[in-house]
């Protein structure tokens, strides 16, 4: 009852002031304040270096085998071409095309292992996309 009265007077057309009524507009949190760095205590990224690549023989005729696997490998992507493909010859020849770029960049990296795997991976599909589509 109490606060309708004060309302009531606050409202009334002779009231000296008339109240306001503002929003209240709660803060946005800021961020966090990053610490600043000075360039004494910066610590300088490392730089990458070139990879060397194995020298030792067994590891060159390994690499020798990995690149005539892609070059087969290659060679039958490129006859497949012409060749007319279902939707899963092509989603085949489509996963062995990625293993054989992905064979590619290991063996340039130097990761023999991994460019094994991928290569024989990427020739085991095309192989048979190639052997399914043969006229």
């Amino acid at each position: 009852m109490l606060l309708l009265v004060l309302l009531l007077l606050l409202l009334a057309p002779g009231c000296p002031k008339k109240a306001q009524l503002t929003p209240v507009v709660p803060a946005q949190p800021r961020e966090p304040e990053k610490p600043q760095i000075r360039s004494s205590e910066a610590k300088a990224e490392p730089k990458p270096q070139a990879q060397r690549l194995p020298t030792d023989p067994e590891t060159i005729d390994s690499r020798k085998r990995i690149q005539e696997t892609l070059v087969r490998v290659e060679e039958l992507v490129g006859l497949l071409a012409d060749r007319a493909v279902n939707e899963a010859q092509r989603e085949e020849r489509d996963a062995g095309i990625a293993f054989l770029a992905q064979a590619r960049e290991a063996l340039n990296s130097g990761d023999v292992d991994r460019a094994v795997v991928l290569a024989e991976k990427a020739r085991v599909l095309i192989e048979n996309v190639e052997r399914t589509t043969r006229p």
